[in-house]
C-alpha cells in the first residue's frame, strides 16, 4: 500500500513538474514578446492578460495538488484507524475467550463486526476529522515554506502527526 501512495505521489510531481515547466516556457516567451513590441499597446494587454492568466491557472493547480495530497494523506489515515480497530477487536476477542484457537464462525465474527461497526461509525469520524485536520494544518506549515506540497512535505506531516 505505501508503495501505491509512493508512486502516486512521483507520478503526480513528475505531472507538476511538466506543466509547471509549460507553463514558465510560456511565460518567458510572452514577456520576451511583451519586451519586443512595447509599442503596440493593444498586444502588449493582452500578453499581460494572459500573464494574468497563467498566474490564476499556477494558484489553481498547487490548490489542486494540495487537495489531492489531504486526500490521499485521509485515505491513509483511515486505512491506519481501520487496522486499529481492527486489531483492537482481534485483540479483546482473543482475550474474552480463554480456550480461543481460531476464530469461531464467521457469521458470529460478521454479526459482532457490524455491531461495532455501527458503534465506531460515530468515533471514526470524530477521529478522521481531528486527525485530518491536524494533518492538513501541519502539512500547511510546511508546504508555506516552498508555497507547494511536496512528497517530502507530506512525509514531513505524516511523521510529526505520529509523533503527535
Amino acid at each position: 500500500m505505501q508503495t501505491l501512495c509512493e508512486t502516486i505521489m512521483a507520478i503526480v510531481q513528475a505531472k507538476h513538474r511538466a506543466h509547471q515547466n509549460s507553463l514558465l516556457m510560456e511565460e518567458k516567451g510572452l514577456c520576451i514578446q511583451a519586451e519586443q513590441n512595447l509599442k503596440n499597446e493593444k498586444l502588449e494587454l493582452a500578453l499581460h492578460r494572459r500573464l494574468a492568466n497563467i498566474e490564476a491557472h499556477q494558484t489553481a493547480f498547487k490548490e489542486s495538488q494540495n487537495r489531492k495530497y489531504r486526500e490521499i494523506i485521509a485515505k491513509l489515515l483511515r486505512e491506519e484507524y481501520l487496522q486499529k480497530e481492527k486489531v483492537k477487536r482481534l485483540t479483546l476477542t482473543s482475550g474474552e475467550n480463554e480456550n480461543y484457537k481460531c476464530p469461531q464462525s464467521l457469521e458470529n465474527n460478521f454479526s459482532v463486526e457490524t455491531e461495532q461497526n455501527d458503534e465506531n461509525d460515530a468515533e471514526y469520524e470524530k477521529y478522521l476529522s481531528q486527525s485530518y485536520d491536524s494533518v492538513s494544518g501541519l502539512l500547511d506549515s510546511f508546504s508555506k515554506q516552498q508555497n507547494i506540497v511536496t512528497e517530502d512535505n507530506v512525509n514531513q506531516a505524516i511523521c510529526s502527526f505520529g509523533m503527535l
